[in-house]
Parts: C-alpha cells; structure tokens; sequence
C-alpha cells in the first residue's frame, strides 16, 4: 500500500509580472516545487493583459467558495470570452456560466441581494453589488442571465439599501449602486445630485481621487445618454 504524503496546504499561484528590456532573460521561482504537482506557463505580450492568464488560473484553483470568489471566477469567463489569446472555449465559458449561476442563485435573498453564504445570513452589500456588476457584463455580452435573478438584484438596489454616506466607505458604495443602476436602465438622477452635494460638503479633500469620483462621473455620463 503507498500513501502519499503532501502539504497540508491549498495550491498556491505565483504571478510574476515584469518587463523584458533584454531578448533572453530567466525567471526563477522563489519556492520550492513539487514536480509531481507543480505546472508552470508563461506569457509574453506586448498589453500587460497578458497577465490575465495567470490571475485566471489562480481563480480556477481558488479553493474557497464565498459569493465573492464565485463572482471572480466568472468574470475571466465572461469579459475574457472573446479574447483570442486567452484561449476560452466558448462551451466551456457557457457551462461555467450556468453552474456559478446556479450556485449565486442559491444564495440571494428574499430581498434580491447576495449572502456571503447561506441566504440566511441576509444581505451583503458588497458582495451584491459586485454579483450585479458581473450579471450586467454577463448580459451585456449575450450570456443568458435570468431575468428574475437579474430584475430582483437590481429592485433591492432600487429599495434605497446603499443609501447610507456616514464615512466615504458607504459613500463609495453608494456611488457605485448608482452606476450599476444606471447600466441596468434605470434612472437615479435624484439620488446623483444628493450624492455629489454630500461628497463636495462631507469629503471635499478626499473624494475627487477616490473610487466614488469614477462611479459617480460614469453615472452622470449613462443619465445623459
């Protein structure tokens, strides 16, 4: 009888990103490696997309399964589709697809946010927001996204659940309900003008180079288009 006998550790992925100023060159691993189970590849590219391919094998392997971690598993599959050199197989995107959905399904709420979890725990706001940002580039690219998932996600955003601008934490995450709100359709031009006086009076020094000031401006673009 043999056992084997191995690390009581996940997989680990290293990505090592640099940039060629020579024509040959070496990179060296910076861990000891396991032949039996190692696999290593590489990438050269003018775009640092090439990147991409090591990022994704690493969300491939991730050996955890929150909401959140499913959500980044799916988004290579879906924006990374048509990319030829990351080489996706079109049926294989369409299954992955189908069974992480399955999976996110499972765990949005009643009120039609996304649970880290067991829907029980209620909802998680960035969590669901990240899950929708994901099923309105799933939808945009031709994926069939349910519409009573996608329609009940987008009514818990319009139930006023982001609406909360105490520290600029909440206030970003308001701002980016607001974007994906506009991408789905919808029209929350009063709620746009109230965000932008709270940040210009709570967070003038701050919110211009924060993440808020993007979802904001992408979401006074959509409105006038």
């Amino acid at each position: 009888m043999e056992t084997s006998i191995r690390p009581a550790v996940p997989y680990i992925t290293d990505v090592i990103a640099g940039i060629a100023e020579k024509p040959t060159f070496e990179i060296t691993a910076n861990r000891r490696l396991y032949p039996e189970f190692m696999r290593q590849s590489a990438a050269l590219s003018p775009l640092p997309i090439a990147m991409g391919e090591g990022l994704k094998v690493f969300l491939d392997q991730y050996p955890y399964g929150c909401s959140e971690q499913l959500t980044s598993k799916l988004i290579p599959y879906v924006v990374l589709k048509t990319r030829p050199e990351f080489k996706i197989d079109a049926k294989k995107a369409n299954e992955m697809f189908a069974a992480l959905l399955t999976q996110l399904r499972g765990r949005q709420t009643p009120s039609g946010g996304f649970a880290m979890y067991d829907p029980n725990e209620g909802d998680n706001l960035p969590v669901s927001l990240y899950v929708l940002q994901a099923l309105i580039e799933a939808r945009e690219r031709g994926f069939p996204v349910p519409n009573d998932v996608f329609d009940r996600a987008v009514g818990f955003l319009q139930s006023g659940a982001y609406r909360k601008t105490t520290n600029l934490s909440e206030a970003r995450m308001f701002a980016q309900s607001l974007y994906l709100l506009a991408r789905a359709g919808q029209v929350p031009g009063n709620d746009v003008g109230f965000l932008r006086k709270v940040f210009d009076q709570q967070y003038k020094d701050t919110w211009k180079t924060d993440a808020a000031a993007a979802y904001l401006a992408s979401a006074y673009r959509l409105l006038k288009q």
